[in-house]
């Protein structure tokens, strides 16, 4: 099965994230508002998604506004 996460580990504030890095997570909280499986937070202003919940339906991708979150496929 395909896995999401966040690629980006930097706690800092969202301006501060954007100039060090292009995918950077900007805790936004879009990803939290769409999952229907209540299976992401947003902590210390970094997305964290709870592999134990999360199903890896991409919903979270399609709204994340600068690319931070990825996909993790298993072949």
């Amino acid at each position: 099965s395909d896995l999401v996460y966040v690629s980006c580990v930097s706690k800092e504030k969202g301006a501060v994230v954007m100039k060090a890095c292009k995918a950077g997570c900007i805790g936004c909280g879009k990803c939290v508002k769409v999952c229907v499986f209540d299976a992401i937070t947003v902590e210390n202003n970094l997305a964290r998604i709870d592999t134990d919940t999360c199903i890896g339906c991409g919903t979270c991708r399609g709204v994340c506004p600068t690319g931070a979150i990825g996909e993790l496929v298993f072949q």
